[in-house]
């Protein structure tokens, strides 16, 4: 492609509202980044502490940026060359870049995984910040370190590829730490819908239904719902967060992501972003099937 920016996603991403232009950039045209920064030692998400060794292993610098949080992710196509060059840099050895791929590949199919999202921001992190519209919050909500690591700390100690310092000394400002809700889950790692099979008729379907009455123009912004179609009644989306389809994206953390750190953020950044919904071309038959044919527009 020869398009100026590239999207990725994996393939078990569920988008889960109608993505607007503000979803994915900011109002100066920059890609939104929602990123994660280390807190301590994640026990219990453990495959994390390969993802932090493998960082610092393929760029030759400590582990501070965690961008697997969010979906699409969205890079400057000039900048995925620079990455592999610069990845090339630290490893002269290999002549290609598929060939240093290819390696990294063999040692996760042998236990020791690694991020490309988390590379990839880590290079631009560090080389294009300003290209970037970055927003923060901590890799494991349960801390202990939600303000940085210390570099005196036991996790420092035994955590020797992971960035310490405090927030600021790495570069986050207040404004990164402003929340910013996601338009997508990364649907089987939810916990509704892991080991199942046919999960259309309950978890998928309720994010969909959930995500057209959080879709529809707010026409009052006031209290409760405002919108014109009866069949979103039941949610009060001026105060409902929307928790499941926006705020947690592998796994249901979110009550500790809204309850423990920020409730007044989050529930400010989807009141905002609710204001700028706008109208949408939805799939006629889509509705049927969500609202058994009863759906605005629709006639059976």
């Amino acid at each position: 492609t020869k398009a100026e920016y590239v999207g990725f996603m994996d393939d078990d991403t569920l988008f889960t509202q109608a993505v607007q232009e503000v979803d994915v950039f900011d109002e100066m045209g920059r890609p939104r980044v929602v990123a994660k920064f280390p807190t301590g030692i994640p026990k219990r998400v453990p495959f994390l502490k390969d993802w932090y060794k493998q960082t610092q292993y393929i760029l030759g610098e400590k582990h501070f940026i965690n961008a697997m949080g969010y979906f699409p992710v969205v890079i400057k196509r000039g900048h995925l060359a620079e990455i592999r060059a610069a990845i090339l840099q630290v490893h002269p050895q290999f002549l290609c870049f598929d060939d240093f791929f290819a390696t990294i590949k063999d040692q996760c199919n042998h236990g020791l995984c690694f991020s490309q999202f988390s590379i990839m921001f880590q290079y631009l992190w560090k080389h294009h910040r300003d290209e970037y519209s970055w927003r923060f919050y901590p890799d494991i909500p349960f801390g202990p370190h939600l303000q940085g690591i210390p570099s005196n700390s036991s996790v420092a100690k035994q955590c020797p590829y992971i960035q310490t310092g405090s927030l600021s000394d790495n570069g986050i400002t207040e404004n990164m730490l402003q929340r910013f809700p996601h338009v997508a889950i990364h649907a089987s790692y939810q916990k509704n819908g892991i080991g199942k099979i046919s999960i259309r008729d309950q978890f998928v379907t309720s994010v969909m239904k959930r995500g057209y009455c959080f879709s529809q123009p707010f026409f009052s912004a006031n209290m409760g719902d405002k919108t014109l179609d009866p069949h979103c009644a039941e949610f009060d989306l001026w105060n409902d967060i929307n928790c499941q389809n926006n705020w947690a994206f592998n796994l249901n953390y979110c009550s500790e992501y809204v309850e423990k750190l920020d409730p007044d953020g989050v529930k400010k950044a989807h009141q905002e972003r609710l204001k700028q919904n706008r109208e949408h071309d939805w799939d006629e038959e889509e509705l049927k099937i969500l609202f058994n044919g009863a759906n605005k527009g629709i006639k059976d």
